[in-house]
């Protein structure tokens, strides 16, 4: 199966789902270059882009900070300090 073929299936199955947003990771180029993570809101169409690495991301997204694109993150998803 063709390479494209393969992502159309995959993203028609992840349109059927109620997944809201699908999130995308932008691996730099070169070591110098800017990790970065996008979030595509599939109803509106909103796209926002973080300049952060996937970790950072997450961290912040587990954290309830506002790293999703037209959504609320849930409340504390699986957060809490070891400290």
């Amino acid at each position: 199966m063709a390479t494209l073929e393969v992502i159309r299936e995959s993203m028609e199955f992840w349109l059927k789902e109620d997944a809201a947003e699908t999130v995308f990771l932008r691996i730099p180029y070169e070591p110098s270059a800017p990790w970065a993570v996008g979030v595509q809101e599939m109803d509106s169409g909103e796209f926002v882009l973080h300049e952060m690495t996937f970790g950072d991301w997450l961290l912040a997204y587990l954290r309830g900070e506002g790293v999703m694109a037209g959504a609320s993150a849930p409340e504390r998803p699986f957060y809490e300090s070891l400290r």
